[in-house]
């Protein structure tokens, strides 16, 4: 019961360390690393050693697999991300153009109503 304790605190020591956020992806990899030996269920044949090697070997790469699969999608998604166009510098141009058009129409409508009415 002591494991999960431990290696949350190492983590946790080792991104105090080298200065990591929380949002960094190589801790959702680490995330799903723990996950994954949680949860794995690996049948240790009893007749041979190499066969243990073998199974264990390919579980390894097969979690390799997933995190390079898993790190792929998350620099495509932050590349996505930083893509974005900005909106606030559009809508601020959008709002101004909206007052200046605004102001514009009254000045219009009182040189209007001040030349036809007075």
């Amino acid at each position: 019961m002591t494991e999960p304790a431990s290696f949350e605190n190492t983590v946790l020591e080792w991104k105090h360390r080298h200065r990591i956020r929380d949002d960094d992806p190589i801790l959702a990899a680490l995330e799903l690393l723990n996950v994954y030996f949680k949860n794995a269920k690996i049948e240790l044949p009893a007749d041979s050693e190499s066969a243990t090697l073998v199974e264990v070997r390919a579980a390894i790469q097969q979690l390799n697999r997933v995190g390079n699969d898993f790190s792929k999608q998350t620099r495509e998604l932050t590349v996505e991300l930083r893509t974005l166009p900005d909106f606030g510098k559009q809508l601020r141009l959008g709002r101004i153009t909206a007052l200046l058009t605004i102001a514009v129409a009254c000045l219009g409508a009182g040189v209007l109503i001040g030349k036809f009415l007075l």
